[in-house]
């Protein structure tokens, strides 16, 4: 009788849970499932990206109460038609940030298909706007994106006079360094000794910012390390060095051995470190 009971207590036990996250599911808003999709999320991709969906998730589904707090389940394809257009008639969009923002709807829509919460049948993402108010991404002049040779040489006069007064500064040379090999700021930094061979550099890894994702609420920035990968495959490549970059490695070399920074083999160190990637931002 006693294993009867058990039983049937248990049986009844679980019954009650699974009707009562039926319901919970049933009732999960969209801004619940994404919280829900970005804490699976987070485990899979860097922390930079989490970073970047949930500054468009502030931006463009923040504002927009009425289908975030809306039970997900209820959400149809006139529903999804009527945010993303009312996001493209009130706000200056721009064709890269649009398809970023949208997605975020994707995704966290094709998560519901894949935890079985829908089917793909029932997915309502689609994209159903007046495109020609999506602002097209257009390349701007060179000379808004480029240092002519005038801008070059008054910025290499000022990064010399400052070098003068303090000579022990590699962030200085830092950017003198980079206008002879053009690379991105993450990827100057991750420079190893041991990648500079035979007259040119091998760029294969970047420098990174680190965050707190524990709470995605509230992210914390605390702090910055290098990885084996560059932005893109294409990123690593070999720069041939000029004799200008030539001397500008040897001397950021001396000034590390003189001043005794070490750090794996890292060209660019402060502190026993590398060099903070801020600072670079600031002297320029």
């Amino acid at each position: 009788r006693e294993e009867i009971e058990s039983a049937l207590c248990d049986y009844y036990f679980k019954k009650e849970k699974e009707q009562l996250k039926s319901l919970q599911d049933n009732n999960m808003t969209f801004e619940q499932l994404f919280y829900e999709f970005m804490e699976h999320k987070k485990e899979k991709v860097s922390a930079g990206t989490i970073r970047r969906m949930l500054f468009d998730w502030k931006k463009y589904y923040k504002t927009n109460p009425d289908f975030i707090q809306k039970p997900y389940k209820d959400i149809t394809p006139i529903d999804v038609d009527d945010f993303l257009n009312n996001i493209v008639n009130t706000t200056e969009i721009k064709d890269k940030a649009f398809c970023n923002m949208c997605e975020i709807l994707k995704q966290t829509f094709g998560y519901a298909v894949s935890a079985r919460y829908i089917s793909a049948n029932e997915n309502p993402y689609r994209v159903e706007v007046n495109r020609k108010k999506i602002i097209p991404t257009r390349k701007k002049a060179s000379t808004q994106e480029v240092y002519n040779n005038s801008e070059k040489q008054l910025l290499l006069n000022e990064m010399n006079r400052r070098l003068q007064n303090n000579p022990t500064n590699t962030c200085i040379l830092a950017i003198m360094l980079d206008f002879e090999l053009g690379t991105r700021r993450g990827e100057i930094l991750a420079i190893k000794n041991s990648d500079i061979k035979n007259g040119e550099i091998h760029i294969h890894r970047q420098v990174v910012e680190d965050f707190d994702i524990s709470n995605l609420d509230s992210l914390k920035r605390i702090g910055y390390h290098a990885v084996e990968y560059t932005k893109s495959d294409a990123g690593d490549r070999y720069i041939p060095l000029t004799q200008k970059a030539q001397e500008y490695i040897k001397q950021i070399q001396r000034i590390n051995k003189e001043t005794g920074e070490s750090y794996q083999d890292f060209l660019f160190v402060k502190d026993g470190y590398i060099l903070n990637p801020n600072r670079l931002y600031t002297l320029l």
